[in-house]
């Protein structure tokens, strides 16, 4: 009898071990990192409707007739993504080569907008995004209708000058999704958090495939130029007042650093590297004379041949081709900056490699107001992407050590999502929707000290 109760009492020790042990590896997972304003304090309550709603306030969300929410989301992908998904869909090859043997150098393809419709299911949870659900309750896609470049935006310009929110939310999706996919998440997130101003989503060339893993890679790290051009545009062509917050998840994490630093200026537009005499080059410009120098170059230039779309130039090189065929290439280098383009950047469980990770953010601090890193060491996904690429930690494992000036990182590690591998939680978790939801809340003037109400209601006032 003794010795079955030394025995139980040994199982319960180190079950009590166990618990404590795993309560210290995932109490992280109970507590977030504060993404708010440190400056804010305790005793002020922001009276607004923004703060405290469950309910988004946009424009572009609507009801249907049954009461299901209905959000137009706009959406902006390269030209040759439709034909690149049948080419993959039609042969067992899932290798790049078919993509980029015809590209020359410079080459990338031309963008692609519209508008599409997607309707949210009523009996939905929180953060679940059931699409291609064999049930009736699901995600409904409606099918984008494009439209030129000139009428996009001065579309998306109207739908931002009627909210009352003056802010675009731009999303960027990650490996295996597919347009359909990146839109319905698009729509769930603003739903979920909810958000207030117009939702972007950026399609790059996803092959939408789990087994397309390495083409993706190609293609996230090789077709970045359009999300740049889309980004520079928006701050451009849309009014100075307009918060602009991006947020990439994943794989699009590739795709989005990628497109910052070409706009800086860091890093060639096709992905090649710029040598270090033409970035030093562009170091001296101030502002506004990088317009300037395009300028004076394309008064330079010959007509083109015919049949050929591409251009002549007299004695062109280095970095005024590069700034001829792509006029946005380094203009948020930081001395053409006068303040930051981006109010916010969320980069989402990044599938990068942490060192090239903290080398692109740091060539790119400037371009953002804030910009936060969701991590997790419970992120089954990084850890098979870790297992591909040699060991090493990915950018979105909480472990890998990432130091960037500037950088805050939320650590997740252990919260519920709605897959198993646990990869999602930015669009699943509830309380990292409430945080992104914070972030993103619109700017109040008006302030009231929680002392001051008490006076007011002790004194029977009212405002």
């Amino acid at each position: 009898m003794d010795g079955i109760f030394r025995y139980g009492k040994s199982i319960a020790t180190s079950l009590t071990i166990a618990l404590l042990a795993l309560g210290g590896r995932y109490g992280q997972s109970w507590f977030f990192t504060s993404v708010e304003d440190p400056r804010a304090t305790s005793d002020v309550v922001l009276l607004d409707k923004y703060a405290q709603t469950s309910r988004s306030h946009s424009p572009m969300r609507s009801l249907t007739s049954d009461g299901r929410p209905n959000w137009k989301i706009a959406i902006v992908t390269d030209g040759a993504l439709a034909a690149a998904r049948s080419l993959n869909e039609n042969t067992n090859d899932t290798g790049p080569a078919k993509f980029l043997a015809q590209d020359a150098i410079y080459a990338t393809p031309s963008a692609t907008f519209g508008f599409a419709d997607v309707t949210l299911p009523i009996d939905r949870r929180r953060g679940e995004c059931p699409l291609n659900s064999s049930s009736a309750n699901q995600v409904i896609v409606n099918a984008p209708e494009y439209s030129a470049n000139k009428q996009f935006y001065a579309a998306l310009g109207a739908h931002t000058d009627n909210a009352e929110a003056k802010d675009v939310f731009v999303f960027v999706h990650g490996f295996n999704v597919t347009t359909d996919h990146a839109l319905g998440q698009a729509a769930q997130l603003a739903e979920d958090m909810p958000f207030h101003g117009v939702v972007v989503t950026f399609s790059w060339r996803s092959v939408g495939r789990s087994g397309a893993y390495l083409t993706d890679e190609v293609q996230a790290e090789r077709y970045f130029w359009n999300l740049a051009e889309l980004l520079a545009n928006l701050r451009s062509q849309l009014k100075e007042d307009v918060r602009l917050h991006v947020m990439a998840h994943s794989m699009g994490n590739r795709v989005t650093l990628r497109a910052l630093n070409a706009l800086t200026g860091t890093l060639g537009p096709t992905g090649l590297p710029i040598d270090p005499l033409v970035a030093a080059q562009l170091s001296r410009f101030g502002n506004g004379q990088l317009v300037e120098r395009r300028e004076r170059i394309t008064a330079m230039m010959l007509p083109a041949r015919p049949n050929r779309n591409s251009f002549q130039t007299v004695g062109l090189h280095g970095m005024d081709e590069i700034i001829i065929r792509f006029p946005q290439w380094g203009t948020w280098s930081e001395s053409q900056l006068s303040s930051p383009p981006l109010t916010s950047l969320i980069l989402a469980a990044p599938d990068v490699d942490a060192q090239e990770f903290g080398m692109l953010v740091g060539n790119i601090v400037h371009v953002a107001g804030s910009m936060i890193r969701y991590a997790s060491d419970t992120d089954q996904a990084l850890k098979m992407s870790q297992e591909v690429h040699g060991g090493a930690y990915r950018a979105g494992d909480s472990r890998a050590q990432i130091a960037v000036a500037g950088l805050q990182t939320v650590c997740v590690s252990g919260v519920s999502t709605n897959d198993p591998l646990g990869h999602s939680y930015c669009g699943s978790n509830p309380a990292v929707l409430t945080q992104l939801a914070r972030l993103f809340r619109p700017p109040v003037q008006p302030t009231i000290s929680l002392g001051t109400i008490a006076r007011e209601q002790s004194d029977g006032t009212s405002r």
